[in-house]
């Protein structure tokens, strides 16, 4: 009776111990895929930009500075929303004589 109660404990040891190596797996699989995922998206040829410009807005909009700065091929909304984000901006509203850092690719 009592190596029977052992050969029952030694069992689920095993069973727990596989247990906790699939975990252990499945955890270092997923994280391989979302460092090769990381890595694809980094060394794709989206484009970033190359600097941060910066300029004196007088009597200009987020579009004429889009017009400006905007790359072929790149939306100008995308543009926009970029120059906001970058600038803090809650509204597309643009104050004369202020500073704005503008994002700039090379076309």
């Amino acid at each position: 009776m009592v190596r029977e109660i052992t050969t029952q404990t030694g069992r689920r040891e095993r069973m727990h111990t596989r247990r906790k190596l699939k975990r252990k797996r499945g955890l270092f699989i997923t994280a391989c895929l979302i460092l090769i995922v990381l890595a694809v998206i980094l060394l794709s040829g989206a484009k970033h930009p190359e600097a941060v410009g910066y300029e004196y807005v007088t009597g200009t909009s987020l579009w004429g500075m889009a017009e400006e700065y905007c790359p072929d091929g790149m939306d100008k909304r995308d543009y926009i929303s970029e120059v906001m984000a970058l600038n803090a901006m809650a509204d597309s509203v643009v104050y004369a004589n202020r500073l704005y850092a503008v994002p700039i690719y090379e076309k």
